[in-house]
């Protein structure tokens, strides 16, 4: 089973859309996705008015919920509760 990991989103939607468009191949071919944490917390001050941990959590959650990926808990999870 290839995994692929993904770490330190930091609520960047847009970027973590753009990846799944080009994760869409090995996806649909099995491939498991594992979240390292870190989703919230956005770091990029530019873009920090855009950020959206709650895409970020819906997407991975359904992603979850589905079988494609796991999510494992992180440092900034732990703040965020």
């Amino acid at each position: 089973e290839n995994i692929l990991l993904i770490s330190d989103v930091h609520s960047r939607d847009d970027a973590l859309l753009r990846l799944m468009d080009s994760l869409s191949k090995p996806i649909n071919s099995g491939a498991h996705l594992v979240f390292l944490g870190d989703l919230s917390d956005c770091r990029d001050k530019l873009y920090r008015p855009k950020c959206s941990f709650l895409k970020v959590y819906e997407l991975v959650r359904q992603l979850c919920d589905e079988g494609y990926a796991t999510l494992l808990h992180s440092n900034h999870a732990q703040n965020l509760t």
